[in-house]
């Protein structure tokens, strides 16, 4: 690490506004430890979604003290764990169908 680390306070009287001025200052200032490579690291995802549909979301969110990346985060697993059951539901019962028709 280096020995120029600097600490900022940034007032914002808009909680919601608060993780999109974090990610445009980390991108802007490129700080030495948000690119240390960390165990488990995440990935960004950049997607387009309705404006709507980003402005209930975020507000949802603020409303229930999360962040946006930590609830996509559940919503995707959520599905993965659906759709992957379904694939594996799917085998088991075409093999099973397999072995009662021969």
């Amino acid at each position: 690490m280096t020995s120029d680390i600097r600490i900022a306070w940034l007032e914002c009287s808009d909680a919601s506004l608060l993780s999109d001025i974090e990610t445009a200052l980390i991108e802007h200032f490129k700080p030495s430890f948000n690119q240390t490579k960390i165990e488990g690291e995440q990935q960004f995802l950049h997607v387009k979604i309705d404006d709507d549909i980003k402005r209930r979301f975020k507000t949802a969110c603020v409303a229930r003290d999360r962040q946006m990346g930590e609830v996509v985060t559940e919503l995707i697993d959520e599905w993965l764990q659906k759709v992957e059951g379904k694939q594996t539901n799917q085998r088991q019962t075409g093999q099973k169908q397999e072995n009662e028709d021969n």
